[in-house]
């Protein structure tokens, strides 16, 4: 639900969850867990990917990582990020298991990303 200027809560439609998702919110996590949702028509269920291919999609618009064996698209999410979007961004296309482990360890990254799962990684 989305509040409008007369305080009143309004549906969230499948155009403008793509529309919320393309500004900064401050880095308020369980909104874009809520806003993402639309993501999950986009995913082929099953998918496998390579550590390679994983590496290809390390830019702004097209931003990938590896958590736990299994691949995410964070495209959308890099605004969202409470640390900002440089420090996610340079981990783009890499593993990052360790590094959540290491800084995040409280954080329950398979919930906030569920929406955005794409697969598993093919070792």
């Amino acid at each position: 639900m989305e509040e409008k200027e007369n305080n009143t809560l309004q549906p969230l439609t499948p155009k403008k969850i793509k529309d919320d998702l393309s500004k900064s919110h401050g880095a308020n996590q369980m909104i874009y867990n809520i806003i993402s949702e639309g993501l999950k028509e986009d995913v082929e269920p099953g998918k496998k990917y390579t550590i390679e291919e994983v590496a290809k999609h390390n830019k702004p618009t097209d931003a990938w990582i590896i958590y736990k064996n299994k691949v995410y698209d964070v495209t959308y999410y890099l605004k969202f990020h409470p640390g900002g979007e440089d420090i996610l961004l340079e981990r783009t296309g890499t593993d990052v298991t360790d590094f959540v482990f290491m800084y995040h360890s409280w954080v329950n990254v398979e919930k906030i990303l569920e929406n955005t799962y794409l697969g598993d990684l093919v070792e």
